[in-house]
């Protein structure tokens, strides 16, 4: 999360690469796969939480939308960003694990 404070620009990019035209099934499939260590460690954490029968695709959206959450309220208020990154992630692991 600290990430978001100091890169707001890739953050940005980040964001526009994901609903972008330009990128290829086969580039995001490339994509995918480097993210299969997450994917792995988030089945592991749901394993026995209250989410474990939700489809995965579903699950890492909720994550997303939680840490993108948790990131607008870091930048937008940096005197309190460790605070609303401890809060993102308190909830976070709540509605997973």
């Amino acid at each position: 999360m600290e990430w978001a404070l100091s890169n707001p620009e890739r953050r940005r990019a980040l964001a526009q690469l994901g609903v972008s035209d330009e990128i290829t099934p086969t580039t995001r499939a490339a994509g995918h796969k480097t993210m299969m260590g997450i994917v792995d460690l988030m089945q592991q954490m749901r394993a026995s939480g209250p989410m474990h029968n939700a489809p995965m695709p579903f699950v890492a959206t909720i994550m997303n939308a939680m840490a993108e959450a948790t990131m607008d309220f870091m930048v937008q208020d940096p005197a309190n960003a460790k605070k609303h990154c401890k809060a993102g992630f308190d909830a976070l692991w709540r509605a997973i694990a």
